[in-house]
């Protein structure tokens, strides 16, 4: 890690730095310093370095898997390429407790990972495979929902956690249209900023806002789990969209599908997709266990800090109801403080 992080700054410095925070998705609140991403990375991220290709040998070494990149999606039924087309299970959506029928979502992923006849990206205008672009990234709190902008690999990985101007006048439209385009515990943020985006720096700005609004939202979660209440939070989760499988008639990336089919289904890998939701859901609150100093560094909020031990004493006392209501004011504390930042910030 240190190598990585030392190289790359030597070439690129501040650039370098920025690609690192990217790769690794160090929070905001880090401070742009090499040494402390790097520490941060080896406390929070260095799994991300594994070895790759999913082989995490000698646990694997069964007799039964291929673990060479090269050969293995020939060698191993499990890995060919039909079926990786089809593994589109976004660990991101769960991480970010995103709303949205994330089955079907997914599945629709799906159909672009499959679609293989290149064809003009309408953001560069070079001719490329397309790859589904959330109109509204999922880390900033938006839903993962069945509409997706066709983009190439290039230019959606360079979008990275980021709105354009036209991406909020999109996600406008497409909401007063009737789609619920943002998840429950962000919809307070958005709807106090939205309508302030005038230009493509006021879209930058609420996409930063939004990015540390919802790790705040996070940590309220894992201080929630923390204090033994996860059954309470389970309620916000939604495993039953597992249970349903998707067909799509005459998928194109630019215009979507004509049709598609629903089929109701209750098998046990459903049951355990619906399973593995919630486990990741939860696993992702670990890491902002962790966090030192969440209340100071983090938010920095007394009112926040108030109304987070009001939640907490109300779901002590077993009034459930109060906790629900105090919880959205919580949430509605944080898009307050937002929006003053927005406003004061350049």
């Amino acid at each position: 890690i240190d190598e990585i992080v030392n190289t790359l700054y030597k070439s690129l410095k501040e650039e370098g730095l920025s690609a690192v925070r990217t790769v690794f998705n160090v929070f905001p609140e880090v401070d742009n310093n090499k040494d402390k991403i790097i520490q941060y990375i080896k406390e929070h991220r260095k799994t991300r370095l594994s070895p790759g290709v999913m082989s995490n040998p000698p646990d694997r070494l069964d007799g039964f898997h291929t673990y060479n990149a090269c050969c293995r999606p020939l060698e191993d039924t499990g890995r060919h390429t039909s079926n990786l087309a089809r593994y589109t299970q976004d660990r991101r959506v769960y991480e970010n407790w995103a709303e949205g029928n994330w089955n079907l979502s997914n599945r629709l992923i799906g159909e672009f990972n499959k679609y293989e006849l290149e064809i003009k990206c309408p953001n560069c205008g070079n001719v490329r495979k397309m790859t589904a672009d959330h109109i509204g990234p999922i880390s900033l709190g938006f839903t993962h929902r069945p509409k997706f902008n066709p983009l190439c690999r290039e230019c959606n990985s360079g979008k990275n956690n980021r709105m354009s101007l036209l991406d909020v006048k999109t996600l406008i439209k497409d909401e007063n249209q009737g789609e619920q385009v943002v998840s429950w515990h962000s919809k307070y943020i958005w709807n106090l900023l939205k309508q302030k985006v005038k230009t493509q720096e006021d879209a930058l700005k609420l996409s930063k806002l939004m990015r540390s609004n919802l790790h705040h939202i996070l940590i309220l979660f894992s201080k929630i789990s923390e204090a033994g209440y996860d059954k309470f939070l389970e309620k916000y989760l939604h495993p039953e969209y597992s249970f349903a499988d998707y067909k799509f008639v005459k998928f194109h990336p630019l215009t979507g599908a004509e049709k598609i089919l629903e089929k109701p289904l209750d098998s046990v890998n459903k049951k355990k997709n619906a399973q593995r939701y919630i486990r990741v859901a939860f696993e992702s609150l670990q890491e902002y266990k962790n966090i030192e100093n969440r209340n100071t560094k983090i938010w920095n909020s007394t009112k926040v800090d108030e109304l987070t031990n009001d939640l907490l004493e109300s779901l002590s006392d077993g009034q459930e109801e109060k906790a629900k209501a105090v919880l959205l004011k919580v949430i509605q504390q944080l898009a307050f403080e937002a929006e003053v930042n927005f406003d004061t910030t350049s």
